[in-house]
């Protein structure tokens, strides 16, 4: 085997186990990869993403110091050496590589934003306030506002021209004590390449092709434009007058931020997006950030195959970035599942989304070869559906549980279930799930 045939199977190795969240294993691919091609753009890449995940910002630093060398005109790896840099808390050297990225594409917002946070945690408040604007981040150019005085707020205003009366910026006044300098804490989104040039991941084996991540859109979700910028720079709409600003604040609605992953009011969902998310994209009302989109492939005893999470008709995908979803989750109800170092066993259709953290893997019930189930575990949240209420049921060593196939949800603990008929209970044709040991099962109620 030649050393870059050797490098491309280290690649599609390691990169199978990024995608089950396996990442220290996966780092030791990359690792050899790289020892054999020290200049491999993509093997430096997925090295680097490796140890970012892995929070060792330290070995990731030399990385992405190589890359930027060896990529001067890419913005994409100057950003990322920024964020490393943000990380280990030198806001110094994330300014200099980030205003580097920016010198080379200033359309860039998140370039923008990420420079903003920098100039924030070195207490440059005025350029913070001026690259927030920039991003279109109106918030956290409010934060930044309380540092400065109205003077200096219009000048910076006049230098973007941005008249006094255009602006929808909201000026927070000073506080009479000391706000310990606040930083806003904006999680960074770590870019796992280049913009230019699209990181593949490899292809699960049986499947014909496969998009390159960041290149693959999901055609059900909502497109939003973003806000255009005039000649003149950062053009925001007309403040409302004061009787349409009271119903503004009456109605105005808050996301993302240090809101939890997942929470829920009436009929509808707030997905917190900081890393990576798997999750369904049905009743998507509102998203915002900069979110990548690809299929999940299903993982059996530890590989990829080539059918996707979900199946086809309502796919799981595999979401990156930084940002927030709103989410009509009706007709099912929804319920946040926090986990502690615990097992779950979830039917795949009962799945809505779970978080990164959360290892799994597909199998099925015994006897039920349709009925696909995921082996959640570790630490992290998840969201299961279900039809109904749901209700937790004991199972005990004294005597087996039947269930309806159709209102079985999940269960945890040492349960065995099989699918089975049992005689007496129901009609002919209707499945039950026979359940012993110990443990409990849940179940939807019938609507």
């Amino acid at each position: 085997m030649t050393p870059a045939a050797k490098v491309d199977q280290l690649l599609s190795e390691g990169s199978v186990r990024l995608r089950q969240n396996k990442v220290a294993d996966a780092r030791q691919f990359f690792e050899q990869a790289v020892d054999i091609d020290a200049n491999h753009n993509r093997a430096l890449t997925l090295l680097g993403l490796s140890l970012f995940r892995l929070d060792d910002f330290d070995s990731a630093l030399p990385l992405y110091e190589r890359l930027v060398i060896n990529n001067s005109d890419d913005p994409a790896y100057r950003m990322n050496l920024g964020l490393v840099h943000l990380k280990l808390g030198n806001a110094d050297g994330a300014i200099d590589s980030l205003r580097a990225a920016k010198r080379i594409d200033p359309s860039q917002k998140r370039i923008s934003q990420y420079l903003g946070l920098a100039h924030a945690r070195a207490g440059n408040y005025s350029d913070a306030y001026r690259c927030f604007l920039e991003a279109g981040k109106s918030e956290l150019a409010s934060e930044m506002s309380q540092h400065l005085d109205q003077q200096k707020i219009s000048q910076i205003h006049a230098a973007m021209g941005m008249g006094e009366e255009s602006s929808d910026i909201p000026i927070i006044e000073s506080q009479t004590t000391d706000p310990g300098h606040r930083v806003p804490e904006s999680a960074p989104e770590f870019d796992v390449g280049p913009v230019t040039q699209a990181v593949q991941i490899a292809v699960p084996q049986g499947q014909s092709e496969f998009v390159p991540l960041r290149e693959t859109t999901n055609p059900t979700q909502p497109k939003f434009e973003e806000r255009k910028q005039t000649d003149r720079g950062y053009n925001p709409p007309p403040s409302p007058s004061d009787g349409l600003a009271s119903f503004t604040a009456s109605r105005q609605r808050a996301f993302g931020g240090d809101n939890p992953t997942f929470s829920i009011t009436g009929k509808e969902l707030v997905v917190n997006l900081t890393s990576t998310m798997l999750m369904r994209n049905t009743g998507v009302i509102a998203t915002s950030g900069h979110l990548e989109y690809a299929p999940t492939p299903r993982v059996v005893r530890g590989q990829a195959v080539d059918t996707f999470l979900g199946g086809e008709a309502e796919p799981v995908f595999t979401i990156r970035g930084v940002g927030w979803m709103l989410v009509d989750f009706s007709p099912w109800h929804l319920y946040p599942v926090d986990m502690n170092k615990d097992e779950l066993f979830v039917l795949e259709q009962n799945l809505h989304g779970i978080e990164s953290s959360l290892g799994w893997d597909c199998g099925n019930i015994p006897g039920g070869q349709d009925a696909v189930v995921l082996h959640c575990h570790g630490t992290g949240t998840l969201a299961l559906r279900a039809k109904g209420e749901i209700d937790a049921v004991r199972v005990s060593s004294e005597a087996p549980l039947y269930c309806d196939l159709e209102h079985f949800v999940a269960w945890t603990g040492k349960v065995f279930p099989k699918v089975v008929a049992p005689h007496g209970v129901v009609s002919s044709g209707t499945s039950f799930v026979e359940c012993s040991g110990d443990g409990y099962v849940y179940l939807s109620r019938r609507t």
